[in-house]
């Protein structure tokens, strides 16, 4: 809620990278949708945290990425994917050289590579 991790991909290669991470403040839009314009974005996928417990269930932290998805189709016509990011922050931790800064910006591109092994399937 506090940090936004972004990453880019490749949707011919199928290969997703850490970007960055940004605060969720009042500056949060205006930086983000500089960014989308500048890496030429066509798509997002947005990671949803799904419970562990009760069958993968919606967690309390889902109504924020479904306000999160509100605010972006609001601001912008590309399609908006969505993936299970249930531990990626932990996965995120035990990568080699990372470090709490980048931990977000890694949790994303593990998403975004989540999604990509799934289009594979």
């Amino acid at each position: 809620m506090k940090r936004i991790g972004l990453a880019l991909g490749d949707t011919e290669s199928k290969i997703a990278v850490p970007l960055e991470t940004l605060i969720n403040n009042e500056l949060f839009w205006d930086v983000f949708l500089k960014l989308v314009q500048h890496e030429k974005i066509d798509g997002f996928v947005l990671g949803v945290p799904l419970a562990l417990r009760d069958g993968g269930g919606a967690g309390e932290a889902v109504e924020a990425v479904e306000d999160f998805k509100k605010e972006l189709e609001s601001k912008t016509s590309l399609p908006i994917y969505i993936e299970d990011e249930r531990m990626s922050s932990k996965m995120a931790d035990r990568m080699p050289g990372g470090t709490k800064k980048d931990r977000d910006a890694v949790a994303a591109s593990l998403i975004l590579q989540s999604y990509f092994d799934r289009l594979n399937d």
